[in-house]
């Protein structure tokens, strides 16, 4: 049985962190797409 308190502040903990990966996983996606579709 999970204690919900535990999972709460355990979620809480790796939000912020998933949140940045997730926001710096997409820029560098952007990026790509944008050099990508930029004429040489």
């Amino acid at each position: 049985r999970y204690d919900v308190h535990h999972v709460a502040r355990w979620i809480e903990q790796i939000l912020p962190f998933s949140l940045l990966l997730l926001v710096v996983f997409i820029r560098q996606h952007l990026q790509g797409l944008i050099l990508i579709s930029l004429p040489v």
